[in-house]
């Protein structure tokens, strides 16, 4: 069954296959395009019932006039897909669809709706080969308005000729032709829908499909993931976003079509978008809506995810609509959107059925040495219960080993082998048991295959050893995991000792067994990742060892394996790395069994890579080109592990030394924060001892004015008491100092101050100033600061 007839069940066709019915036989000169045929992707016709009769009676000729030229579509196939063919000379079907498809864009709304009708143009538009009668299409869909748009959009038979012409156009991106101007007109047009057209288009499954397709056709990215990016490498540009990586430059114009919706939708709470998530349509076009936008404007997008979330992110992560959104927020804008959710609960999410995957994405989004180590710090405990067959949670373990291969170094890697290889039990003797434990799930499974391996036989797998033969693997043979196999080639693929002990256990194989996983789909992948050893001599002794073991006792096991879809892809990889000698066997056995290979498309394909023909036709001629091959690649190779070598070294002093400078900064950055508290608070302590010092000094600083009039309160109290105390004291003091006799004021008991002289009274005031003016004086005043200096000092201590 094809994809249009899967199409037409989901909206409703019939599951039994029904009579064919008898279609309208018109004249072939009644028809307009009468003298081409058509490409139909429908083998049973049916009569249309909501079209016209004229209308349903020129699709029905169309349809029988196409299939009798072009019944397989090959013609339009060939003409859209080869470089070779003048493009102004189309065969008569790609010429007849686009003359089709430009009758039929003024009724584009009626035809679209039917069943029949939109099949129709699903497979006119395919052959086509232009993007010019698809924009055309469009465009008269545009033409009606934007409500008519949505509804069209939403119809569960027009959408997918909307998604068809998307195709059709292509990019459309580049250029100012029809294809361009079609999608700036759809770009207003989607820019002046209402909430309720939105809420009209995203909550049905059909015009969800056509709203992914309209936004990733606006925001210039891919529609869906692409398949490398999940699985297959572990580079560092494939692994982080493949948005960001595919996008293409649009004008602003058709990113501002997805801002205006953004703003509105965040503006207005007419459409709960929080319900929306939990609804497997609208989730996936808010989805798109979210990706679309965060290519243009990243703050907006981020401002869509938060309002989405609004603090149900756990739950939202636990549910299968919800993982989704959480899984693309993350993809589009990182970590940050989930970051208080899933900070120290990796290994808890990790188990959950659903949660897991937006772990794979937040681990596949680390970056740096740290932030690996900090994740294995977390989930290395977990690994046991993750590994096994059917756990449906060996995505965790894969995406942390792809970033393990992309973002650390050589001992982030040896920590994850390790890990792994206790994790499956293969230590000590079952380590040569790695690579079959991670392919099988467990060891029993492996020994169980093993056995099976063993009782089929190679007869067992259609290698009878004679002409003829095609290798095939039996369905009752239990088929490695995929998950398990991807981990097992991730291992690999660490150089050095980390990837070492898997590349053992493949050596390990028997021949049986390397014959039943080249015959696999998921094995000879496998198989093919163990022959590009690391080095080039390496490779063509597991390459040897490969071919001996398909071969067998004659060389009629790698005609065998030739043939088959996946042991194809081997013997060419085989073929382009062993050594001359044994390549030569091979081309023998190609050449002598030319003619049935050629009836194969497998063999086919074997002959135009290992060039067989030119082999056959000049074999000295060939032989000297492949001694020249050889040798360069020979010496290419010693650069390239030169030139490794030294990388590697480098890699490794670099990050010796910046794990040296991480701890000198670390150390330095602490030392200067205890210095700097300590200088802190000495500080502070040195700013209060002042102020108290401060505050002392102002209690005890005395000016000469308060000293007067201290003496002149003194004086007089003591005149009032003891008159004759001041001056007995102050003769003494001039008895001393020999003032006496030398006109020094002398008192006399029997006569008044007046008496005297007068002014007795500043005469003595005088005298007390001389007094504190003396060395004696001003020495014992110093000593007394001091003592209270000293006393006030012990106090405060």
């Amino acid at each position: 069954m094809d994809d249009s007839q899967r199409r037409f069940r989901r909206r409703g066709g019939a599951k039994k296959k029904k009579k064919a019915q008898s279609t309208v036989d018109a004249p072939i000169a009644a028809a307009p395009n009468a003298s081409v045929g058509y490409v139909s992707g429908f083998q049973s016709s049916s009569t249309p019932s909501t079209l016209s009769t004229d209308l349903s009676s020129y699709l029905s000729q169309l349809q029988s006039s196409l299939q009798e030229l072009d019944p397989d579509g090959s013609l339009a196939t060939t003409f859209a897909g080869s470089s070779t063919v003048d493009p102004d000379d189309p065969p008569p079907s790609v010429l007849l669809a686009r003359n089709a498809i430009a009758e039929l864009a003024p009724r584009v709304h009626e035809v679209a709706r039917d069943a029949f009708g939109s099949r129709l143009l699903e497979s006119l538009l395919r052959a086509c080969a232009d993007p010019g009668p698809p924009a055309a299409l469009l465009g008269a869909a545009l033409d009606a308005g934007p409500q008519r748009f949505a509804a069209l959009a939403a119809h569960h038979a027009a959408s997918h000729v909307v998604d068809a012409a998307l195709q059709a156009i292509g990019g459309g991106w580049e250029g100012d032709g029809d294809a361009r101007a079609c999608l700036k007109k759809m770009a207003d047009t989607v820019g002046k829908w209402t909430q309720s057209d939105f809420a009209e288009v995203v909550n049905s499954a059909s015009g969800s499909h056509s709203f992914r397709a309209i936004a990733a056709t606006l925001a210039g990215i891919p529609r869906d993931e692409p398949r490398e990016a999940k699985l297959d490498d572990s580079e560092r540009g494939r692994i982080r976003s493949y948005i960001e990586r595919m996008a293409v430059d649009v004008p602003d114009e058709w990113h501002l079509a997805l801002h205006t919706m953004t703003e509105g939708l965040l503006q207005d709470d007419a459409i709960d978008l929080q319900k929306m998530l939990w609804k497997p349509s609208s989730c996936a076009a808010l989805q798109a809506l979210l990706a679309g936008v965060s290519v243009g404007n990243k703050e907006l997008a981020l401002q869509l995810a938060e309002y989405c979330a609004k603090g149900q992110e756990d739950q939202l992560m636990r549910n299968a609509c919800g993982s989704r959104f959480i899984e693309r927020a993350v993809l589009c804008l990182g970590a940050k959107v989930v970051q208080g959710t899933y900070k120290g609960r990796l290994q808890e999410l990790s188990k959950d059925p659903k949660a897991n995957f937006v772990v794979q994405r937040i681990l596949l989004g680390l970056r740096g040495r740290g932030q690996v180590m900090n994740a294995w710090d977390e989930l290395e405990d977990a690994v046991p219960e993750m590994l096994g067959f059917g756990r449906a949670r060996e995505g965790v373990v894969l995406s942390l080993l792809r970033v393990t291969e992309a973002e650390g170094d050589e001992n982030c890697r040896r920590r994850a082998s390790r890990s792994v290889a206790r994790a499956c039990g293969a230590v000590g003797e079952r380590g040569k048991s790695f690579a079959g434990m991670l392919m099988m799930g467990s060891e029993e499974m492996w020994r169980r295959w093993q056995t099976d391996v063993k009782q089929l036989g190679r007869t067992g797998m259609g290698m009878y050893e004679r002409m003829g033969d095609v290798l095939f693997v039996p369905k009752k043979l239990l088929s490695p995991s995929l998950l398990g196999t991807l981990i097992a080639r991730c291992v690999m693929r660490f150089s050095g000792g980390p990837g070492q002990l898997m590349r053992d256990s493949m050596a390990t194989l028997s021949g049986e067994e390397l014959v039943a996983l080249v015959g696999n789909a998921v094995g000879s992948r496998l198989v093919e990742q163990w022959v590009d050893g690391e080095t080039l001599e390496v490779s063509k002794k597991i390459a040897a060892k490969v071919v001996n073991a398909i071969s067998g006792d004659k060389a009629e096991g790698i005609l065998a394996a030739a043939k088959n879809p996946y042991g194809a892809q081997v013997v060419v990889r085989c073929a382009g790395v062993v050594a001359g000698p044994l390549r030569k066997i091979m081309m023998e056995a190609f050449a002598s069994d030319f003619e049935e290979l050629k009836k194969h498309d497998c063999g086919q394909m074997v002959l135009r890579k290992c060039r067989v023909e030119q082999y056959m036709r000049r074999g000295e001629e060939w032989e000297h080109e492949e001694t020249t091959r050889e040798t360069r690649e020979r010496l290419f190779t010693d650069i390239l592990q030169d030139d490794d070598e030294e990388d590697g070294n480098e890699v490794e002093e670099k990050a010796a030394e910046q794990e040296k400078k991480e701890k000198k900064e670390k150390k330095e950055k602490k030392e200067k924060k205890g210095k700097k508290e300590k200088k802190e608070n000495k500080e502070k302590k040195e700013n209060k001892e002042k102020k108290e010092k401060k505050n002392k000094k102002k209690k005890r600083k005395r000016t000469d004015s308060d000293v007067e009039m201290e003496s002149e309160k003194s004086v007089k109290s003591a005149r009032s008491k003891e008159p004759n105390v001041i001056f007995d004291s102050l003769y003494k003091d001039a008895e001393v100092r020999g003032d006496i006799g030398k006109g020094a004021v002398v008192r006399n008991e029997d006569k008044s101050d007046e008496e005297q002289g007068g002014g007795g009274l500043e005469k003595i005031l005088n005298a007390i100033k001389d007094k504190a003016k003396t060395p004696d004086a001003k020495r014992s005043k110093k000593k007394d600061k001091g003592k209270k200096k000293k006393k006030k000092r012990n106090d405060s201590e």
